[in-house]
């Protein structure tokens, strides 16, 4: 026979460790690894941009006048592999060629000063290499992502914005011709970072009143799209969020399926499902993924600042097919909170997301 006095107090339990579970993982606890990282080329950039190796999960970082390799793992260590451009100026993205092979670098609003430097992309050798000669201009650039569509390597996703940052949209840059051909058009706000996977392309939106707002397109449909110089709409991606809690401040999805972003407070996950969680860090947070070790990197203006593995960030909820377990946890939590309430403690909050 049941003891259900028994039951209602292991649901009292399971309610309380599952709430102050949740409510603790939503701040973004200290950082596994810490990191110093070098500093932005004198004296016109103001910023640097990373990218971890694809194969190496070492950090590359463009200061907008050097491209710096990390000398070893977790390592405050750089040196240079190559001088890029003619002069400091902003440091742009930063990205890999689907091959690896090559780096893709930009300027994207020139640096203090602006000017000539302003929408330059250059390229180098992965493995290192000087350039002073632009490969092409893309004003208002601010993403690169290799593209996987066909068999090529040259290929790369640009998100793009305009000087009032009011819309932006997705172009294919070809690195060997200089081609570049919108594919995706009218974002309804400022360009942000995009992620691949499961076929299809992720883009978000990063400043406005659609801010957070977040669309997928399927690879298949951009390759189309490319090939026939024609352009897919906003409102022709699936909406994955449509809620303010993030900016596309980077953005990648993990060994699981799960999808990061930054934002102005932190950083939120996305699980297969769409729910998501906002782990606040208390300031602007952007994050950079290393595929190789499955973690990643948060940078920004928040609290907690340091490379975190991605497998540490998960969702409390009952399984999907527990519906009697998820009924008698909202009866035992609904009992546990009224009489936290009538013993004069503060209730425990839901957590949500």
């Amino acid at each position: 026979m049941i003891d259900l006095l028994s039951v209602r107090w292991a649901g009292y339990a399971l309610c309380a460790l599952m709430m102050a579970s949740s409510v603790s993982a939503e701040l973004l606890p200290p950082p596994s690894v810490s990191v110093s990282l070098p500093g932005p080329a004198p004296p016109n950039a103001f910023g640097v941009s990373v990218a971890f190796g694809p194969n190496d999960g070492l950090m590359y970082v463009w200061n907008g006048a050097n491209v710096l390799k990390q000398n070893g793992f977790n390592s405050d260590n750089f040196v240079s592999i190559g001088t890029v451009g003619s002069g400091s100026a902003d440091a742009g993205p930063i990205a890999f060629s689907r091959d690896a092979a090559r780096l893709l670098v930009g300027n994207g609003g020139g640096g203090i000063l602006g000017g000539a430097h302003a929408g330059l992309v250059f390229g180098i050798p992965a493995s290192g290499g000087d350039s002073s000669s632009e490969i092409a201009k893309i004003d208002f650039h601010h993403s690169f992502l290799a593209a996987p569509l066909g068999a090529s390597n040259d290929k790369f996703f640009v998100d793009s914005g305009n000087a009032s940052f009011t819309g932006s949209s997705v172009s294919v840059f070809d690195q060997v011709t200089g081609s570049n051909a919108t594919v995706i058009d009218a974002i309804p706000g400022a360009s942000a970072s995009m992620a691949v996977g499961g076929g299809r392309l992720y883009v978000g939106v990063g400043f406005g009143p659609s801010r957070g707002e977040l669309r997928s397109f399927a690879l298949s449909d951009l390759d189309t799209a490319y090939d026939n110089a024609t352009q897919l709409d906003w409102g022709d991606g699936a909406l994955l969020n449509d809620l303010d809690n993030n900016s596309g401040a980077g953005m990648f999805i993990d060994a699981r399926g799960f999808l990061f972003t930054g934002g102005p407070d932190g950083v939120t996950m996305f699980d297969t499902q769409g729910n998501n969680r906002l782990y606040e860090n208390q300031g602007y947070s952007s994050v950079e993924y290393d595929r190789a070790n499955d973690r990643f990197l948060v940078t920004g203006f928040g609290n907690e600042q340091g490379i975190y593995p991605a497998s540490a960030f998960f969702f409390l909820v009952p399984e999907p097919s527990a519906a009697v377990l998820a009924l008698l946890l909202a009866i035992s939590c609904t009992g546990l909170a009224r009489r936290m309430r009538r013993r004069g403690a503060p209730a425990l909050q839901t957590p949500t997301g």
